[in-house]
């Protein structure tokens, strides 16, 4: 089960590290990694469209998905991944599924982990700025 701890960031919220692939699974030293925000207000988790021309699957959508959000409704790729979370330098978890690709990219994170993931995680965070997640 993968677990972490730290302090949120009242301007963007809780961020971890995690890592992500779309196809063969590389050397653990290999897998790119990426500035995640754990958003429980998302319904489905998002990949940037940087993090996604990086992984080189932004002309491999599996589908498109219409998706609303607080600046209206779009059409948006949806793409097949392995979702990553470091246990240790050597020992990892790793979730295969879809994300759907942002609509724009932020400055403050790459992944956006929402309640697709989250459902199965135990998540705590108080208002003096700090945060834990368990992730079975």
């Amino acid at each position: 089960m993968y677990g972490d701890s730290g302090e949120w960031d009242e301007q963007v919220g809780p961020l971890i590290e995690v890592g992500l692939f779309a196809g063969g699974f590389p050397e653990a030293r290999d897998i790119p990694r990426f500035k995640a925000l754990l958003d429980t207000g998302a319904e489905t988790s998002c990949v940037s469209r940087t993090a996604a021309a990086i992984l080189n699957i932004r002309d491999r959508p599996v589908s498109t998905r219409t998706v609303s959000s607080p600046s209206g409704r779009a059409d948006l790729d949806v793409y097949e991944v392995s979702l990553v979370f470091f246990i240790t330098p050597s020992a990892f978890q790793v979730l295969e599924m879809e994300m759907i690709e942002a609509k724009s990219d932020s400055d403050d994170w790459d992944v956006l982990i929402g309640r697709d993931v989250l459902k199965n995680a135990i998540f705590m965070m108080d208002f003096a700025g700090h945060f834990a997640i368990a992730v079975r």
